[in-house]
């Protein structure tokens, strides 16, 4: 459930940053919803609040670490309006190469 919740507390963290707000419906419903998850990996359910705190930061360090990775998935989505699983794998997987192709390259030229 742990990569559940980072997603879902990921969405309005990234709609944060984007833009400055977030859409209260969408993001009370993903926050809710991991929460819920949440009671199923703590003991009590007085563990759930400060593990939500770990949790959300957490998403947040992943989306700063994958901001420019969401951003593009994000114009890709805007351009197509959906895209399949496969499609999304293949535009990070792009990415990816691209960014280990650069760092092949600047290391040769050292």
């Amino acid at each position: 459930l742990g990569p559940e919740i980072l997603m879902l507390y990921a969405g309005p963290i990234a709609a944060m940053r984007k833009t400055g707000h977030w859409n209260k419906v969408g993001a009370a419903r993903d926050v809710g919803r991991a929460k819920a998850y949440l009671s199923y990996l703590v003991d009590s359910e007085a563990a759930v609040p400060a593990r939500a705190v770990d949790m959300w930061l957490a998403a947040e360090a992943a989306v700063d670490e994958h901001w420019l990775d969401i951003e593009a998935l994000a114009a890709e989505l805007l351009s197509r309006g959906t895209m399949a699983g496969r499609e999304v794998e293949a535009l990070l997987l792009r990415r990816v190469l691209a960014r280990a192709r650069a760092i092949i390259e600047a290391a040769s030229h050292r």
